[in-house]
């Protein structure tokens, strides 16, 4: 097994895209292109609002269009540039796209190499988010990383956090430690 790259010990900001309707209805997404619903632009809308005191220099995306609107949205109220990065996606969970979390997520969370036939592979996916949220962060910052829920997952087991849900649309600013990161919600 390849061993995944550091993440670069640079403070950011993680931000969930906003609510879809396969999130509404708890689907996994995966690299499904869903957009957001009226409820997310509306929270990309107050996420936007809560960052501006962080002086964002510049906010880098995924793809997909969730996060990219969400970015758009965000970026568009605080005047600051936007790079699309292709790095940034979400897994593509291969046979659990579109399919129902409840009673899957546990057995996702805790397999996630195994569980969804045809998905990428768990330790190519964790390299390929962490070479992108390197590329990001050796940008002139702070630096907002707008992604999905699955990135924000893995990446808290990446860092050895305890893994947690992210809210849609929630601010999550990541900071180096000595030996840690400390995750402060916004």
């Amino acid at each position: 097994m390849k061993k995944s790259p550091l993440l670069q010990r640079v403070p950011f900001y993680f931000v969930r895209h906003g609510e879809t309707d396969w999130n509404a209805e708890g689907k996994f997404h995966g690299q499904t292109d869903i957009a957001l619903n009226q409820t997310g632009r509306e929270q990309a809308e107050i996420t936007a609002k809560n960052l501006i005191p962080f002086g964002i220099a510049l906010i880098c995306y995924s793809p997909l269009l969730r996060a990219k609107e969400t970015a758009f949205i965000i970026g568009k109220s605080l005047f600051t540039p936007l790079l699309e990065m292709d790095h940034l996606e979400e897994r593509f969970c291969g046979s659990g796209e579109g399919k129902l979390k409840s009673g899957n997520f546990d057995l996702a969370k805790s397999t996630p190499s195994e569980y969804f036939i045809g998905a990428e592979p768990y330790e190519e996916y964790v390299a390929r988010f962490i070479q992108g949220m390197n590329e990001a962060l050796k940008m002139k910052g702070p630096v907002c990383i707008i992604s999905h829920g699955g990135v924000f997952w893995s990446l808290c087991l990446h860092l050895n956090i305890p893994p947690q849900e992210l809210s849609n649309a929630s601010i999550i600013h990541f900071v180096p430690q000595r030996d840690t990161w400390s995750l402060i919600a916004k």
